[in-house]
This record gives structure tokens, sequence and C-alpha cells, in this order.
């Protein structure tokens, strides 16, 4: 459970680098904006390896994601890059009730959690469509999401019966915790394949300025 921590924390942040956009959240999440799916050539060069799926277009703009364990509520995890990205753009995406990002979010690869506070986190909003549940885009920043890519690039199925990733925070609507859990096997190779397609070096794990192309961005807290 996420706590108020002893002293606030900021973190300076900048939106000048564009970014890509998910094309399978369209198929993933009611409500999902496709206008920038337009990143993508429609030639794609995909694969997948254990859960995770994987898939550059002719420009080297690629991913790699994996759907929630579950699989009731459609969120997926995603690592994107560009060829001319400094590094991952990581997102969680979901749809239904909003975040509240107040004091950040807990991802734990394994055993190992990671605090990312509200200002390593970003949260976007997709295209609202009368009738749909509204999509959500939590966005991991900073440091602590640099720990979680290194930890993810580590092989972290490795001898692990049940490999997953997980994912919580509390929601807008009252619930003190959510808990998003992702597969594990298969996303060190994912990640390997991108790197191999982009000619970077192995097992880069920096993770780029977040940019505002899947929706609009909104407080982090419940404010709005």
């Amino acid at each position: 459970m996420l706590t108020p921590p002893a002293a606030p924390q900021t973190t300076a942040r900048s939106s000048s680098l564009a970014g890509l956009s998910l094309l399978v959240l369209a198929m993933s999440l009611p409500g999902a904006a496709t206008a920038a799916s337009g990143w993508f050539d429609s030639k794609a060069d995909s694969g997948s390896f254990g859960d995770w799926s994987v898939f550059c277009d002719d420009s080297l703009a690629c991913e790699a994601y994996a759907e929630e364990l579950e699989g009731t509520g459609g969120s997926l995890f995603t690592l994107a890059r560009r060829a001319d990205d400094e590094g991952w753009r990581v997102s969680i995406s979901l749809s239904g009730t909003r975040p509240d990002l107040t004091y950040g979010i807990q991802i734990g690869v394994v055993d190992e959690p990671e605090h990312l506070p509200a200002g390593e986190v970003d949260l976007q909003r997709g295209e609202v469509i009368p009738g749909t549940a509204t999509s959500y885009h939590i966005l991991p920043t900073g440091a602590g999401a640099e720990r979680v890519v290194e930890r993810l690039r580590s092989n972290p199925a490795r001898g692990v019966k049940f490999p997953y990733m997980h994912v919580d925070f509390p929601d807008c609507g009252g619930a003190v915790e959510n808990t998003l859990s992702f597969p594990l096997a298969g996303v060190t190779e994912a990640l390997a394949w991108i790197d191999q397609k982009q000619n970077r070096p192995a097992g880069d794990s920096r993770v780029g300025i977040v940019p505002n192309d899947l929706g609009a961005t909104i407080p982090a807290d419940c404010s709005d």
C-alpha cells in the first residue's frame, strides 16, 4: 500500500520529445485514442518472446509489450523507443477509474519493489468517447523507472516458477490499492531484439523524456 512520504518530493521534467503510440492500444482499451498511431509504418517486423510481443516499423520505431495476467481489464505494460530516441518510454495503459498518483506508484519486479514518487510519474488521459471507459496512461520517469528497466533487462524470470511484475496504486474512486500484474517471461529477450534491430548497445536501460502523445496530461492527484 502506498503511504504519504515523510516530505514532498518533486522532479522537474521536460516534454520536448515526441514519442510513440501503441498500435494495439485501440484494440485492447475501450476509448483509447488512435490519432497518433501514424508513428508506425504499416509494414512492421514483429515477433514474440514468451509472454511479450515486439514489433518495429520501417523507421525502426519499436515497442515491446505484455498484457495484464488476468486479462479482464486489457491493461498493457509497454516499453517503446524510436531509432532517434535517447531512451525508453515506459507506459502502463488501463481503462476505467482514474488512478490517484498523489503518492506515486509502486512497481515490483518479482520480489523487488520500486517506489516512484509523484514527481517521477506522469499521467495522461486518452480521448473521452461517450459510452466507453476512459483510458489512462501511467508514465514512469527518472531514476526509479530506469532501475525498473534494468531489472527487466537482467532476466528476472530466470529460476522463478511464476515470474511476474506488479504495479500498485490507489484510484480516484476510493480504492485504497489496485494491483495490475504482468508476466515477465520473455521480456529480456524482447528488449534485446529491439536493441539489435536499432543497432543499439546491448542492455541500454535509459528512460527518455515523456512525450505528450498518448493523451492530455492531467494532474497526478484527483484535483480536476
